[in-house]
């Protein structure tokens, strides 16, 4: 048959759902564009019978009424007419692989007549002798997401069978459907879901109608990490995964559009008896919820509101959502301001013998929705995208998908943690005209989110006009979130160029920065609180470790400012703290576990710095009556030297995310490491003598040297390292990242701060 051109009389007819009603009239109007043109792409690697896929895919048209059906205006309102016809002929079409994401987007723009039969199209591009794409293109008043999941279970089972493919027998149909909708419209059910849904959106303000504006679209990936703490936050709090990404994703629209009352909306999926599942055909429905941002808001309540919401709105999903808008009196526009989709409809593997084949799904180029976020199951994580229709939303899908990866995470990590409460926003006109295009407020600032630790989260910002203490400010809990995943943010292009511009930075970032008490290398305090990174020889490395984790006091922040970056070489290469624990032999994780480590300096003349330096004290007498209270034992070694030993955990639990960290300077301060930077100078010589500080179980035994190698061998598998840049400020949470120094050639001046005072819990031992 030759598409668009029906045979004279039609197999069935009947009306339309209340749903396909609504998308007709929008498409009909001129308002929708190309919007509701879906897309499936099958990417085909190997020899492909194309006759036998033809025939598959008229098996399928032949099977679903809805691919044979088109809409015609009846005595009785709209209704869709199905046709005896089978599947279109398949035309292979010589596409360059360079042209082919061309050759695609044109195919999807292409309308449809939507009083013609079919309302769908297969087309197929030909890259190579072995190369094809099957690209499927249609209009979504035929279909909906869970229809895309049977038609690749039958498109499979009819290639692969034939008409002994064993489906199950359709015994219901979507003028079924319309028919059940129609005779429920005058039932008491009915009736109390329109008074609900009335009272429920009564005076919500109007949002702009679809105005064919090009859509702004955004990536969005949750790894299988993530993914299984959502769902073990999820069980937690006994809620759905969907609540808890909706509670993300209407936290994340309050914040960034400054209000405490919002209507956003989820589909549902309408298949409400088992004989609709198999039928491909437009069910869904739109459902509102409307949300309320109150103030202590917790991550752990903001799901359970979003599950209360849901499972008061179903109990009257039945109503359809053009019937809802007209229940509320609010002729024209949409009712909702954003959209969150978790789709969890069956999805089936396509399989075609002796092809390889990867599968692409695809929206119109002009958005449904003000603002649409959805997630789809791929592999052991999720994946989706943030779509924005820019003349009816001021936001961005990059910010959106930003915030709303920082408050999932948020609510994964940390339940209990209030939100925060967005104040109302200033009166703004309740409707934007839908013809004109709005200014987007875009953030110059660019978030590219750690893909594994240490690797920093870069916050970039192209302007130096940006102030980085204001947008810090405006965005801490963005950054929070960052730092607690990745253990390292990296601030790059905001024009800092002083130190005291890293200063006021540091400030508004960590607070107010903190002394370098009990040091253990020479520094200069440049100003109050910032300091001028370890002086130590250009030509050394410095091994990975964590801030004065030596110390009975230590920053939980640290920073860094590249005031001018070496000539050559001079990176400050991080590390997992998480990860160095994980890799470490059981035997060693036990035995740091259980005992702890006890660093133990020595103080004589010619060996590194004085006591008097190291404690800030000039006589004995007030030396012991400070820090032996903190747990320091003191007394005296070989040479009249002065020994100050220190018992201290080995290992941290991180406050806010509960994870355990390897946090101790065994790899640095160990006869071990000493003998591998001296190398040949240090052969059959007790360098331990050489030491100004050492560090022992906290039994008091000696490490091994095999367990220092395979501690450092544990960093290096860790790590990652960057190139600085004039201007850099990082920023690292101490008890996930170590950090070291690779040799440089001069000139180099790293600034260093530190904030946030803790302290360990000593384990005192008797010596």
């Amino acid at each position: 048959m030759s598409e668009g051109q029906p045979f004279l009389s039609a197999q069935a007819r009947g009306p339309a759902n209340a749903g396909q009603e609504g998308l007709w009239v929008v498409q009909s109007i001129g308002r929708a564009g190309t919007a509701y043109q879906e897309v499936l792409a099958l990417n085909l690697e190997g020899a492909l019978d194309i006759q036998r896929l033809e025939q598959a895919v008229d098996r399928v048209v032949r099977r679903h009424p809805s691919l044979r059906s088109c809409f015609v205006a009846g005595p009785q309102g709209l209704e869709q007419c199905v046709w005896s016809m089978g599947g279109p002929q398949m035309v292979a079409e010589p596409v360059a692989p360079g042209h082919l994401q061309g050759w695609m987007a044109h195919q999807q723009q292409l309308p449809f007549n939507l009083s013609v039969a079919p309302l769908f199209r297969v087309r197929l591009a030909v890259l190579g002798p072995n190369h094809h794409v099957v690209l499927i293109v249609v209009h979504h008043i035929i279909v909906d997401g869970w229809s895309l999941g049977v038609f690749e279970r039958d498109l499979s089972a009819f290639y692969a069978a034939g008409p002994h493919a064993g489906l199950p027998e359709l015994s219901t149909s979507p003028i079924d459907h319309a028919r059940r909708e129609r005779e429920r419209a005058h039932t008491p059910a009915w009736r109390e879901a329109q008074r609900f849904w009335s009272q429920y959106l009564a005076g919500i303000p109007r949002v702009a109608a679809q105005s064919g504006s090009q859509a702004l679209t955004q990536a969005l990936h949750l790894d299988g990490q993530a993914t299984q703490a959502l769902l073990a936050v999820a069980r937690q709090l006994k809620v759905s995964a969907f609540a808890l990404g909706f509670g993300a994703f209407a936290v994340a629209m309050s914040t960034l559009t400054e209000r405490d009352d919002l209507v956003l909306a989820t589909d549902f999926s309408g298949r409400t008896e088992p004989t609709y599942e198999p039928v491909i055909g437009l069910f869904v429905n739109q459902i509102p919820l409307r949300w309320s941002m109150s103030p202590g808001l917790t991550g752990a309540s903001a799901a359970q509101q979003a599950q209360r919401l849901t499972r008061e709105v179903l109990a009257h999903a039945h109503l359809p959502y053009p019937l809802i808008v007209e229940a509320c009196q609010h002729a024209g526009g949409q009712l909702f301001e954003g959209k969150f989709v978790l789709h969890n409809m069956p999805r089936h593997p396509v399989h075609l013998e002796g092809l390889k084949v990867q599968v692409s799904g695809g929206q119109g180029a002009d958005p449904k929705f003000p603002v649409l976020l959805e997630l789809w199951e791929q592999g052991d994580g999720l994946s989706g995208s943030v779509t924005i229709d820019p003349s009816r939303s001021r936001l961005t899908p990059q910010l959106l998908a930003q915030r709303f990866h920082a408050v999932l995470e948020s609510i994964v990590l940390t339940p209990q943690r209030p939100l925060g409460r967005v104040a109302p926003a200033p009166a703004a006109p309740a409707f934007v005209p839908s013809r004109r295009r709005v200014d987007v407020t875009t953030d110059p600032v660019s978030i590219t989110p750690s893909t594994v630790a240490p690797r920093p989260t870069l916050i970039e910002c192209p302007s130096a006009d940006v102030d980085l203490s204001r947008w810090a400010h405006k965005e801490c809990d963005v950054i929070e979130t960052h730092l607690r995943r990745s253990g390292a943010v990296l601030f790059r292009g905001f024009g800092l160029n002083s130190s005291d511009m890293f200063a006021r930075a540091v400030k508004q970032l960590g607070g107010e920065p903190l002394p370098y008490v009990q040091r253990s290398t020479p520094r200069s305090e440049v100003e109050a609180g910032v300091y001028t990174s370890t002086e130590y020889p250009a030509d050394q490395s410095i091994f990975f470790h964590s801030e004065n984790a030596y110390a009975t006091c230590w920053p939980a922040r640290l920073f860094f400012f590249c005031e001018t970056p070496a000539a050559e070489g001079g990176r400050t290469p991080l590390a997992d703290c998480r990860a160095v624990l994980k890799q470490l032999p059981e035997m060693i994780r036990n035995a740091f576990e259980r005992h702890g480590v006890i660093y133990r300096r020595r103080f004589r003349p010619g060996l590194g710095l004085s006591w008097q330096q190291v404690f800030a004290v000039d006589d004995l007498d007030t030396l012991e009556r400070q820090y032996v209270q903190q747990g320091y034992r003191f007394s005296r070694g070989s040479h009249n030297e002065l020994v100050a030993d220190l018992a201290v955990p080995a290992v941290v639990t991180h406050p806010d995310t509960g994870e355990v960290a390897w946090f101790n300077h065994a790899a640095l301060f160990h006869p071990a490491a000493l003998s591998e930077a001296l190398g040949e100078v240090a052969a059959g010589q007790d360098v331990s003598q050489l030491q100004a500080m050492e560090t022992l179980l906290g039994d008091g035994s000696a490490i091994p040297a095999e367990w220092i190698a395979q501690i450092r061998r544990a960093y290096v598998a860790a790590s990652f390292a960057f190139d600085w840049q004039q201007g850099d400020l990082l920023m690292l949470d101490n008890r996930l990242t170590a950090h070291g120094r690779e040799p440089f050639t001069a000139p180099r001046r790293i600034l260093v701060a530190m904030t946030h005072a803790q302290r360990h819990q000593p384990l005192l031992k008797e010596f």
